[in-house]
């Protein structure tokens, strides 16, 4: 298809799985394609995943940075995200979830980064039903990200981190199961504050934390309120 010369493009390239230079390579590629088009080009991106970023031993990162890995990485954020320029199909949020989550599973920081935004894209353009159907996966995949991003991320990523997590629990259709999952993923959030090393990005967080609270209700937010407010105010 298109991409297949940008494996060729891509030797002199810096390691890391979504450089600049190939997601606009990719990009160009796929200008002229068709949803349909692209939601195939999704679904066989995402079937080679496994034979050039092999799924983890022992619960690991995946390593994006094999040269095929990085032109496949490249083009599934570009797929994704020209998919999410219109409404992707229920098909095509299927593919699209689990893809972007191998990213968010990668060694590299800027692969774990492009994952992240691969996500928010689809939860904020996908039907709700699915979303609501795959919270569970959704917010657990935010849960193992987020010591992660503790360790090496910074405001900009703790910022994409805070606001993918509102979208996932506001797509939640049941009230009661969204303040549940709302009240779950807060709590988590403030028990793991000790693993953060940048203290500006923490208060990023502390800060963000607080759109999650209105997804309580009034009796709800006001029991989580008393543990955020200290750690904003410390």
């Amino acid at each position: 298809g298109p991409l297949r010369g940008l494996a060729e493009r891509t030797a002199y390239l810096p390691l890391g799985a979504c450089s600049s230079v190939l997601r606009r390579d990719a990009d160009d590629a796929l200008r002229a394609s068709s949803a349909e088009a692209l939601e195939a080009a999704l679904r066989d991106l995402r079937r080679r995943i496994p034979d050039v970023a092999p799924p983890p031993a022992h619960g690991g990162l995946r390593d994006w940075d094999a040269r095929e890995a990085r032109v496949l990485a490249a083009a599934l954020s570009v797929v994704i995200a020209r998919l999410c320029d219109g409404a992707p199909s229920v098909d095509a949020t299927q593919h699209a979830i689990p893809a972007s989550l191998t990213l968010m599973d990668a060694a590299d920081a800027s692969t774990r980064f492009v994952g992240l935004e691969c996500l928010v894209r689809i939860v904020t353009r996908a039907p709700p039903i699915v979303l609501d159907e795959l919270h569970p996966i959704l917010l657990d995949a935010l849960d193992r990200a987020r010591a992660l991003i503790a360790r090496d991320g910074g405001g900009e990523t703790v910022a994409l981190y805070a606001h993918g997590a509102v979208l996932v629990l506001g797509k939640v259709l049941e009230p009661a199961v969204r303040r549940k999952a709302a009240a779950a993923f807060l709590d988590a959030c403030l028990d793991d504050l000790g693993l953060w090393r940048d203290n500006a990005a923490k208060l990023e967080l502390l800060r963000r934390l607080a759109d999650v609270t209105l997804l309580l209700g009034p009796h709800g937010a006001a029991a989580h309120l008393r543990r955020l407010l200290p750690c904003l105010l410390g």
